[in-house]
């Protein structure tokens, strides 16, 4: 009586399905008492045997109709709460719970020898409902995963290091609910911040010891500047973060901090001022041809941004060795090849002027004119 009123109630409670695993146990020694009654040779000659089999076929009736319907709905109610609490908090205790109770539930009929249609049914059911919630945990976790990896991507390791820490509060709950290859990617996000920076860090000390290709060769160096300081912003902020050590080697990331250092000062000392050398050279051969040459102008900034930029790398990151005097010098030489073309223009143009020559007075005015709206913050107040 007290089986058959409990299976013929619906779902009461939060605890009905602790409540539901003591009936479930009592229902199959109560149904093996009475098989084994009715099995009994004689026994109709002590008791009323049809008593006992009313009881056995009411047992599995009522049985039938709670596993058809409370308890698959307690698996469905179940499925929806381990999908919005792992929307919610991914780390949260209690989906481990739900996935343990819900995988108990969809194994119950494994252990029958023979199964009847409605217990397959029911069987699959359950299976189903409980794959659903572990694939929406799954989901969960991929999605995590990626914003993860994001995080690497956008510099924020200490928001890396709290959800790669989720992650694997996750893997270590519910890794017997997770498929193996979502495991293996958590698994795998440990070694991901270095190989991102590393991707990165070949690919700038590729250019940094490499060779002046190209006549826009400074804007690649402009542009590779810019990405050494990222990546050297990155490594600093990974190095500084306290509980990194705990969680992955941090040696390689200071080393790939001194390696990028290192192949900032080769190439400051090499292809930079072999550069600044050779738009030295250009400048003086295009003043001397003529300084109209509008791309005066252009190189003399060029070659002055470049010390710039190596300045402010300097003082950010020392090297044993200033390159900054030797591209200091370069530019100053071809500087100082406009001025001498600018003051030898000027003479030019008094001599003409008191030679009467007004034509190539004008000439060479225009030419004076010309160079101090191009090069004004080049070659000096005096000139």
């Amino acid at each position: 009586e007290s089986l058959t009123a409990f299976l013929s109630r619906g779902i009461e409670g939060d605890d009905w399905y602790q409540k539901w695993l003591v009936q479930a146990e009592e229902f199959h020694k109560v149904l093996e008492v009475l098989h084994l009654l009715l099995q009994t040779k004689g026994i109709e000659q002590h008791v009323e045997v049809q008593l006992f089999a009313d009881m056995h076929a009411v047992l599995r009736v009522r049985w039938q109709r709670c596993s058809e319907g409370s308890l698959s709905k307690w698996q469905l109610r179940t499925c929806k709460a381990v999908q919005e609490e792992a929307h919610r908090d991914l780390a949260s205790s209690r989906i481990r719970i739900f996935l343990d109770e819900m995988h108990a539930v969809s194994t119950m009929f494994d252990q029958s020898a023979a199964l009847e249609d409605w217990q397959m049914k029911v069987a699959a059911f359950l299976a189903k409902t409980y794959n659903l919630a572990r694939e929406t945990v799954a989901t969960e976790v991929v999605a995590y995963i990626k914003t993860t990896k994001e995080a690497v991507g956008d510099g924020r390791f200490g928001a890396f290091v709290e959800r790669f820490d989720v992650l694997s509060h996750v893997c270590n709950n519910c890794g017997g609910h997770l498929r193996l290859d979502v495991s293996e990617e958590v698994e795998m996000l440990c070694s991901y911040p270095s190989a991102f920076v590393r991707s990165q860090v070949a690919s700038l000390l590729a250019f940094l010891y490499g060779e002046v290709d190209g006549d826009d060769w400074d804007q690649k160096w402009l542009m590779q500047v810019e990405q050494l300081q990222q990546l050297q912003a990155r490594l600093s902020s990974i190095l500084q973060l306290s509980d990194v050590p705990q969680r992955f080697d941090t040696q390689e990331f200071k080393i790939m901090h001194a390696d990028l250092n290192d192949a900032f000062e080769w190439c400051c000392k090499g292809a930079l001022v072999e550069w600044q050398s050779r738009t030295c050279s250009a400048v003086q051969v295009a003043a001397h041809n003529s300084l109209r040459n509008n791309h005066i102008g252009e190189m003399l900034d060029k070659m002055l941004r470049v010390i710039r930029v190596c300045q402010d790398m300097l003082r950010a990151y020392p090297c044993r060795t200033d390159p900054v005097a030797r591209l200091q010098d370069l530019y100053n030489f071809a500087v100082e090849a406009v001025r001498t073309e600018v003051f030898t223009c000027i003479t030019n143009a008094k001599s003409s002027f008191d030679q009467s020559a007004g034509s190539a007075f004008g000439q060479n005015m225009d030419i004076v004119i010309y160079v101090s709206q191009c090069c004004t913050s080049h070659i000096g107040p005096d000139a």
